[in-house]
């Protein structure tokens, strides 16, 4: 829990020195976060699906169960982060001692964000070949 509050921290900290208090940056840095969490259980479904070759995707069924994870990611990323100036905890928290130094802390918002994509970019080679 502590690695998913920093990467959120992370993200938080991101959007506030770019935009400041201008529009809540903990509620953009939540949207982003749960954007992210959404495309690694996109991957994973998607891996799984390539494997078995038993879930389709186009069905209709899996529509609205990927629109309720979406809605289920965001209900409980907002009351974690958000919900009651949480942010503002984890903000205090990580400013007083991160939890990594600043290249590992590079590195792990790369990896984080990169590889969805290059999970997605498997996925089309493996779906063309």
């Amino acid at each position: 829990m502590k690695l998913y509050n920093y990467i959120f921290y992370k993200i938080y900290k991101s959007f506030y020195k770019f935009y400041g208090d201008n529009g809540d940056p903990a509620f953009k840095a939540m949207a982003l976060f749960s954007i992210s969490i959404m495309l690694y259980i996109f991957n994973i479904f998607s891996f799984s699906e390539y494997i078995i070759g038993k879930i389709n995707i186009t069905n209709f069924n899996t529509k609205i169960i990927g629109g309720g994870t979406v809605l289920f990611l965001f209900a409980i990323n907002y009351f974690l982060f958000v919900y009651k100036d949480r942010s503002d905890d984890i903000k205090r928290s990580f400013d007083k001692e991160p939890l990594l130094p600043i290249t590992a802390s590079r590195l792990l918002m790369i990896v984080f964000f990169s590889l969805p994509f290059a999970g997605i970019v498997v996925l089309i080679y493996l779906h063309r070949h």
